[in-house]
């Protein structure tokens, strides 16, 4: 199973790669973050000037920069992974959609030179993977124009609401284990890393406050016994997750409208000077 979590895609998926997009729609029904990156990325990309240079570090499988460079076709996107997988999906989807301001990069990001400076970056739920971040900070503050915006976010602090996830998430193989995690920053540790990098920053907005942890949670813990537990406990969470759903998109929906302050996850925007 380590595949799921290692951005491994099926054979199928380079034959037909709009069904990628069946993915990207599945994100919007259970991953909260996507909501709070969208939210805060939309204006970003508004206000993104024609034939500029957009950087997503740690592209993935694309879903936050694909639905951008469809719509606003005068501004180019570069994503840099170091998944060859999710590189040849984005690659084959590009084809497919003639997309021609889209490059894709197998690369570290640290070995990265591109034509132009940047003047929107991207850093999205990648840098806790990272050995040196501050590197990788620093070297997007290199590729970054003048007055240049970047969108980080991170997961923090790793509060857990209930002892079923918590004992799950100890001891069953997961995204954070198997991609080998490097650490859990504090609220304090990635605001000094991004100050350190010479960034400025100007906004900041707390995520999965103890309604979002808890909707996470609950679909996580389905998540992970329908991977690794015994053929009857995945018949049961299997039937199980249609009648928690509902209460999990009510959980998300609270959290995202409900002011925080403190979270388990950081949105920041912050600018070069």
């Amino acid at each position: 199973m380590g595949s799921i979590f290692q951005h491994q895609h099926p054979t199928l998926l380079f034959r037909f790669p709009k069904l990628i997009y069946f993915s990207y729609g599945l994100n919007w029904l259970i991953r909260l973050r996507k909501w709070y990156i969208h939210a805060a990325l939309l204006p970003l990309i508004r206000s993104t000037k024609k034939t500029s240079y957009v950087l997503d570090a740690g592209v993935g499988d694309g879903q936050f920069i694909i639905p951008y460079a469809k719509k606003y076709r005068d501004i180019h996107f570069t994503g840099v992974d170091i998944s060859e997988s999710n590189i040849a999906v984005i690659r084959a989807l590009c084809k497919s959609e003639k997309l021609t301001n889209i490059t894709a990069l197998h690369s570290n990001i640290l070995d990265c030179d591109l034509p132009g400076k940047v003047q929107l970056l991207l850093c999205i739920g990648m840098l806790q993977y990272i050995d040196d971040d501050i590197a990788v900070l620093k070297k997007l503050y290199q590729l970054a124009d003048d007055k240049a915006t970047l969108l980080l976010y991170v997961p923090i602090n790793e509060r857990f609401v209930t002892k079923f996830y918590k004992h799950l998430f100890n001891t069953l193989p997961n995204y954070e284990t198997i991609n080998n995690r490097k650490r859990v920053y504090s609220e304090k540790e990635i605001i000094e890393k991004v100050e350190l990098s010479g960034f400025h920053i100007t906004q900041k907005k707390f995520t999965y406050g103890f309604w979002g942890i808890l909707s996470h949670e609950l679909m996580n813990s389905l998540f992970l016994l329908i991977i690794h537990s015994n053929i009857l406990l995945k018949i049961i969470s299997l039937l199980f997750l249609p009648i928690l759903l509902p209460f999990i998109w009510v959980f998300m929906l609270v959290d995202y409208f409900q002011e925080k302050k403190t979270g388990n996850g950081l949105l920041i925007i912050a600018e070069k000077h």
